[in-house]
């Protein structure tokens, strides 16, 4: 069975890639991946510094939005690779192809017993790829792609310290996997200090002390690395002006982006409709033909296990009114290996009926082959497009090129809060805007003519822009 796997991760991969590779490769992003791409770039250039980031003179000159890890490593990209839009690309495909690694390793080793579950570890990957907000979030650089990769591994290591003599060197393993995750992105990362607990629960496992124990430990590692980061002054304060700004702020709704702290859960329940749907598909099909799918009790506890830690990942985001649906990007690996579990009889029952000679199975794979091979010539044929913003990215590129580097340039202030035009011209082209009027200011830049403040005389520069126009200020 295992040697019939191999059309299947191949039509798994295709199926991921063209959800992401033509967009990813575009230009154009969410405001967002645009300014943590920025950032990653000027920490590459040795503006600012790992524990002090920078974007911009005038925005974000001391950035404490997040902690500096997942900053840290896309500067590494940048070191590498070189200042060029596809950088940050790069790095977020990255994070998007070693997130379906460790998933497929969580898989078989979760089933590490049973080698015929094992075989389709292609499942899980396939019902994670295919979820929207997962997709969206690795074309658009979101830290939660990074800190997801953290957290698997974390779970990983958990989930090999059972049964294992060296059990305490695999939960302190997680616990600093676990505290790198914060280092990406804070409080969320948390949630598998509750992993040891939950495998209790979900196998009903009388030892309850030891899974508490487990769960203490990885706890106390996070807070042991923390304190030790924290005699490193720099660490201290850019840690310290994180959680003022953010954290208690978050906690106490003063940066409420929803109304209802239910819209996460509601984001969640739209976001698992696929393969919910799927399964009361297969529910319905088995019990028309009168069939029933044989549910070991393994299969039903792993499925309860990872559905507990998919919800440990997204329900604490109900404490804040501070939601936006890609923060439940990093819960999504666990929901699909959950929902991969309660499939896989299915799956493991239709291919055993299925008799495959070695000419069906070599044009399966040459079909699958191609279909990967399209894809990927499709995305490379998107190369040089723009996905989005496209008339503001057409004159970010005219501006830039009248522009020198390092230039501030004066604007009205909505221009300059126009957070993605701001952000792309600062990325792009190291050209900040400031919604005031100062003497060594040699540009301006205004949508409609009424708005150049009478104080000033200027000249329009004669660029063919479609939305913004720059003036170059009369001294």
């Amino acid at each position: 069975m295992q040697n019939k796997q191999t059309p299947f991760w191949l039509f798994t991969m295709a199926l991921l890639f063209a959800l992401t590779l033509p967009v990813l490769v575009q230009d154009g992003m969410f405001q967002d991946g645009m300014l943590y791409a920025g950032i990653a770039k000027n920490l590459a250039e040795d503006r600012g510094s790992f524990w002090a980031l920078h974007f911009s003179p005038s925005l974000f000159n001391i950035f404490n939005g997040h902690p500096p890890l997942a900053f840290g490593i896309q500067a590494l990209f940048f070191k590498i690779l070189g200042n060029s839009i596809y950088t940050e690309r790069v790095y977020s495909f990255f994070t998007f192809c070693i997130t379906l690694v460790l998933i497929s390793f969580l898989w078989k080793r979760l089933f590490a017993g049973n080698k015929v579950i094992q075989c389709i570890s292609w499942l899980p990957c396939l019902l994670w790829g295919i979820t929207p907000l997962v997709f969206w979030s690795y074309s658009n650089n979101m830290l939660e792609n990074t800190m997801g990769v953290f957290t698997l591994l974390a779970c990983l290591f958990i989930l090999e310290s059972r049964n294992k003599k060296r059990s305490l060197f695999f939960i302190i393993a997680a616990g600093g996997f676990i505290f790198l995750g914060t280092l990406c992105k804070g409080l969320p990362a948390l949630f598998p200090i509750a992993m040891p607990v939950l495998i209790g629960i979900a196998n009903r496992n009388p030892s309850v002390l030891k899974n508490i124990f487990h769960s203490i430990l990885l706890l106390a590692t996070v807070v042991v690395l923390y304190a030790l980061i924290f005699t490193y002054e720099p660490a201290r304060i850019s840690i310290m002006s994180y959680v003022n700004n953010q954290i208690l702020p978050s906690i106490n709704d003063g940066n409420a982006t929803v109304d209802s702290r239910l819209f996460i859960l509601l984001r969640l329940i739209a976001e698992l409709a696929v393969p919910l749907t799927i399964l009361l598909l297969v529910w319905f099909y088995s019990k028309q033909k009168k069939s029933t799918l044989y549910f070991d009790k393994e299969i039903l506890k792993s499925a309860q296990l990872f559905f507990l830690i998919g919800l440990s990942a997204s329900l604490p985001i109900m404490i804040t009114l501070k939601q936006s649906g890609y923060y439940l990007v990093p819960s999504f690996p666990y929901f699909a290996i959950g929902f991969a579990c309660l499939l896989s009889p299915l799956a493991i029952q239709t291919m055993k009926q299925i008799s495959v000679s070695y000419s069906t199975y070599r044009n399966a794979t040459f079909i699958t082959v191609f279909l990967l091979l399209a894809v990927l010539l499709f995305s490379a044929l998107q190369i040089g497009k723009t996905v989005r913003d496209k008339d503001m990215l057409h004159d970010v590129h005219l501006i830039g090129e009248k522009v020198a580097p390092y230039t501030i340039v004066s604007a009205t202030y909505r221009i300059a809060t126009d957070w993605s035009f701001h952000e792309y011209l600062t990325r792009n082209f190291d050209i900040c805007l400031a919604d005031k009027i100062r003497p060594e200011y040699e540009f301006f830049i205004e949508e409609n003519a009424d708005s150049i403040p009478n104080l000033i005389k200027t000249e329009r520069v004669n660029i063919p822009t479609k939305k913004y126009n720059l003036y170059k200020i009369i001294k």
